[in-house]
């Protein structure tokens, strides 16, 4: 058995420099369990043979930014956890009062929007030059072969919200989600699907 702790330490990913306050390890024989904490996330990690699972809890948006070396995310909490190995990897993903930010893709869907004249009228308070505000999101998730899919989509906002699921192959670049808009609490809704690349996404209605 090896157990090692060690505090105030720090990683190198995407040529970020991330502070882990601590980690804790502990390894026998093909098993491995793994703590620690950068900011006020707390991450656990787990393996036994092929066989994974973790959990991540807290995490802010600089810290997610960071590790995707984007400004996507503005304020919110997230979480995520999976299961699985490391080929094939299941899991969810939830997060609350977070604002997603020059996104190609949501840009794409309030031009659509635009173009319907029944939602026109309506009030789009949470989706402004800022960009989207999720009040708060949840999903599902696959990953596997290169590709990420995402099911049971559900996001709630002030402006509108949203359902559906998809996929994105990370290999090529490419998108395809079938999603649900819903405007004034259900009262008016409309089908958009996705297509295309993921930096260049087309947007239907259908």
């Amino acid at each position: 058995t090896m157990i090692m702790n060690t505090r105030n330490c720090f990683i190198k990913y995407n040529s970020n420099i991330h502070k882990l306050k601590y980690i804790n390890i502990k390894s026998k024989n093909s098993a491995l369990e793994l703590k620690t904490k950068i900011n006020n996330a707390n991450i656990t990690f787990s393996q036994d043979d092929n066989k994974i699972i973790f959990k991540v809890t807290n995490l802010d948006h600089f810290t997610i930014n960071k590790f995707i070396n984007s400004k996507l995310f503005v304020d919110g909490t997230y979480n995520i956890k999976g299961y699985g190995t490391f080929d094939n990897i299941r899991g969810h993903i939830d997060f609350k009062d977070s604002t997603l930010k020059d996104m190609v893709l949501l840009n794409n869907i309030l031009a659509i929007i635009n173009t319907v004249p029944a939602i026109l009228t309506l009030s789009t308070a949470g989706f402004n030059s800022k960009g989207y505000v999720a009040k708060q999101a949840d999903m599902d998730f696959t990953y596997s072969n290169d590709s990420l899919y995402l099911s049971n989509i559900d996001i709630k906002s002030d402006s509108f919200n949203i359902k559906g699921s998809g996929a994105l192959d990370l290999e090529d670049n490419l998108i395809d989600m079938n999603l649900n808009l819903s405007f004034v609490k259900g009262l008016v809704n409309t089908s958009i699907k996705i297509s295309g690349t993921i930096d260049e996404p087309i947007v239907t209605i259908f």
